[in-house]
């Protein structure tokens, strides 16, 4: 089965300074939990070594076999293949006991000993070469589903903690959201994308039962159902950018909102002004005009932004910014 890192949407980068901390706080929860979802990615993919070993030393003992069947001397070959099951066996207690720094070195001296058996097995056999690939086609072949059982096991587990982990982060921002900007529409897709969860579970197990039938390991099992899996991550991801966008657009949208807020603050402050000069015998007329169009722009820029508008929401924000900071420099505030 192809790696399924399907979920792996990096948090927003949120826009507004309202959510920097936000931002920061997530990043850490995400690194913890990739680092669990990752633990269980590294088990598969060692499992999936795993399997393939264990069939080397099944073809192994078959060349040995049909060796020994033709009277050869298998002295060297018996001497690499109990080499190779010691080296078999250190990637094994790796593998269950998740030490993944040492599997790589593990693995590396396994194949080395494959490659070293593979060259005395063609030294031996000479012209009964072809015939015992053909034994240890077969010997190969055969079922072992306990290691597959293992790696889809693993493989599943990382998948649905990925899942969980995303939704769980999604969630979180959009209840902090929910109080600066509307993400009514950003709710109705997370509660989609989690109601897919069981049918997520249920094509897991059916792509790893029609894998694990037909004696195939992830890389190598392409299965109907497996297909099937594949089409429904794919449709899962869509589902998360579509999420991603309207969050973006929530966050966009709160951030015009703040901003408009943060003008009509200063818009009262300079009214307050103008009230005082107005009462010195100051003709403020003008400046009260000006007041009154940079309300109107941000009255635009709001209703803009609600209607999801948002090019001409920042336009109409930033010409109102400008007017008001214009006016607040000629008053000296």
């Amino acid at each position: 089965m192809r790696r399924f890192v399907m979920f792996g949407l990096a948090l927003l980068m949120l826009m507004s300074s309202m959510a920097t901390a936000w931002a920061q706080e997530g990043q850490g929860q995400e690194k913890k939990l990739e680092k669990e979802f990752d633990k269980e990615k590294g088990k598969a993919r060692a499992f999936g070594v795993l399997y393939d070993l264990e069939k080397h030393l099944a073809g192994m003992d078959e060349t040995i076999a049909f060796a020994k069947e033709k009277g050869l001397d298998t002295t060297r070959l018996v001497a690499l293949r109990n080499d190779f099951q010691s080296a078999v066996k250190d990637v094994e207690d790796i593998t269950k006991g998740g030490s993944d720094e040492k599997l790589g070195p593990a693995v590396s001296n396994a194949r080395r000993i494959a490659n070293d058996f593979r060259e005395e097995g063609r030294k031996v056999l000479g012209k009964d070469l072809d015939e015992a690939r053909r034994r240890v086609g077969n010997a190969t072949a055969r079922p072992r589903p306990e290691i597959l059982n293992e790696t889809y096991a693993h493989r599943a587990r990382a998948i649905l903690q990925e899942f969980d982990a995303h939704v769980a982060q999604y969630e979180k921002l959009i209840g902090r959201l929910s109080n600066a900007t509307d993400v009514t529409e950003a709710q109705a897709k997370l509660a989609e994308i989690k109601g897919q969860r069981p049918a997520l579970v249920e094509a897991l197990k059916a792509a790893a039962a029609s894998c694990i039938a037909q004696n195939m390991p992830p890389g190598r099992c392409n299965t109907p159902e497996k297909q099937e899996l594949e089409a429904l991550v794919k449709d899962i991801q869509k589902d998360f950018q579509e999420l991603q966008k309207l969050l973006r657009n929530s966050i966009r949208g709160g951030r015009i909102l703040e901003q408009v807020r943060g003008i009509r603050h200063l818009l009262e402050q300079v009214d307050e002004r103008l009230d005082r000069l107005a009462e010195k015998g100051v003709d403020v007329t003008a400046y009260k005009a000006k007041l009154g169009e940079v309300d109107r722009l941000l009255t635009s820029a709001a209703d803009e932004a609600k209607a999801g508008k948002w090019d001409e929401a920042e336009r109409d924000l930033k010409a109102a910014h400008e007017a008001g900071v214009v006016t607040s420099y000629d008053l000296n505030f």
